[in-house]
């Protein structure tokens, strides 16, 4: 009865990863090298430079998903 039993696939994706989900191929690859690059990218600085670009977001969420400790890694 319970042979096909299985955990529920689950999508949750952080306001970080809708962001990057939402861009084009071309801005998404910027995207992710300068989250890739901390030494160039603080998340204070990402997030600033992408909120005045209207992509609203903030350090916290950046920093989570930086350091893949959201909802899109698990």
């Amino acid at each position: 009865m319970l042979e096909d039993l299985t955990p529920p696939f689950r999508t949750v994706r952080c306001k970080m990863g809708r962001i990057i989900d939402s861009l084009d191929d071309s801005d998404k690859s910027i995207l992710e090298k300068a989250l890739a690059d901390m030494n160039v990218w603080s998340a204070k600085a990402l997030a600033r430079e992408l909120t005045n670009r209207g992509l609203s977001i903030t350090e916290g969420p950046l920093g989570l998903h930086r350091v893949k400790s959201c909802g899109c890694f698990r």
